[in-house]
């Protein structure tokens, strides 16, 4: 009576071993999940870092803009540019249409934060420029 059925052994071990595979299944399953959350963050850690580049430089910013303000299409506009260490502020009293499309297309197309944009229409060729830039 002291001995052991050696069935019940065989079956505990079996209950055991596929208690194994189903928490290794389980284990596979959240190893798999957490893979691709890892790719997701790393892909948005480069997205974040290449932003950082970007946006992070004011100097660089501000060296472009000036490049873009000595352009020849906006040479023979008169646009007041003040800059300060925050940003610039743009204002043109009188501007034609095509320097004002090539400053657009210019600024809304780079990197610039533009944190106020003012254009009211003069008339069908000139119209008037406020705009706000920071770093």
């Amino acid at each position: 009576m002291n001995r052991v059925n050696p069935i019940y052994v065989v079956v505990v071990l079996v209950v055991i071993v596929v208690f194994m595979m189903f928490q290794l299944h389980n284990e596979k399953e959240y190893l798999q999940e957490v893979k691709s959350e890892y790719k997701e963050v790393k892909v948005l850690a480069n997205e974040l870092g290449g932003l950082k580049a970007v946006y992070a430089n004011p100097k660089k910013s501000k060296k472009l803009f000036q490049k873009l303000l000595r352009a020849s299409v906006l040479r023979s506009v008169n646009i007041k540019s003040d800059f300060t260490k925050k940003g610039v502020k743009i204002t043109a009293e009188s501007i034609d249409r095509k320097a004002l499309n090539y400053l657009m297309g210019k600024v809304l197309n780079a990197t610039y934060k533009v944190k106020a944009l003012k254009i009211e229409k003069l008339s069908k060729t000139k119209a008037s420029l406020y705009m706000e830039i920071q770093w």
